[in-house]
């Protein structure tokens, strides 16, 4: 029995040494609550900021494309969502006709606007602009 206890303590002294340094180092980093929310706060700016150049100098080209005579093709979705709304739109006004005899301009212009948003659907990643539509 006594050869178990010498065995485990021999076992527990070693590993107390081991961690004597690591014991020493971390009582010395004391807890800051305001440097580590600076800290916090200084990332999240980062973050915020890298966000905003991002999104700046997304716009920034495609205004350059467009001084170019060029653009982004728009999603799938997008272009999707766009048709449906079109076809609300004609709905309505086709309706208003129909209901206060309206003049056909409204109609007018949302099928030229269902012809463009047609024309823009082709799977290219960028298109030239018509000047004419």
């Amino acid at each position: 029995m006594k050869y178990f206890y010498l065995k485990h303590g021999k076992l527990f002294a070693r590993l107390g040494v081991l961690l004597t340094p690591g014991l020493a180092f971390a009582s010395e980093a004391a807890f800051n609550p305001l440097e580590w929310a600076g800290g916090i706060l200084v990332i999240g700016l980062v973050v915020v900021s890298v966000g905003f150049i991002a999104e700046a100098s997304g716009e920034a080209i495609d205004a350059g494309l467009k001084a170019v005579g060029y653009q982004k093709k728009p999603s799938r979705e997008d272009v999707a969502k766009r048709e449906e709304a079109l076809r609300k739109e004609g709905a309505k006004a086709e309706a208003a006709k129909h209901a206060t005899g309206t003049p056909a301009v409204a109609t007018t212009s949302a099928l030229e606007q269902l012809q463009l948003a047609q024309a823009q659907a082709q799977d290219e990643e960028l298109e030239q602009i018509d000047d004419k539509a």
